[in-house]
């Protein structure tokens, strides 16, 4: 399961909250975690119309400009694997 973050670099508290809380549950779902910040996408003028922080799990976006919490982010990651969205044929 691919999962993106799109933070702001320096990072605030909600980015910082969302990266911490996506990495206590990397090993637990073998997630591949891609952090993508907001002054390289402006650099490639790639910018996604996007609030940041945002979550993307395979592809769709699940949180977008706000906190999510473990359960939260837990929670989506369960019904995308419980849904046979993992990204497997």
């Amino acid at each position: 399961m691919i999962v993106r973050l799109y933070l702001n670099d320096p990072p605030g508290r909600r980015c910082t909250l969302i990266h911490t809380n996506i990495e206590q549950l990397r090993e637990k779902y073998a997630l591949t975690v891609e952090v993508i910040k907001k002054p390289d996408l402006v650099k490639l003028n790639n910018l996604p119309s996007l609030q940041f922080p945002a979550v993307e799990i395979n592809g769709e976006v699940v949180f977008e400009g706000r906190d999510a919490s473990t359960a939260e982010l837990e929670h989506e990651i369960q019904k995308r694997q419980a849904g046979g969205q993992d990204g497997c044929v």
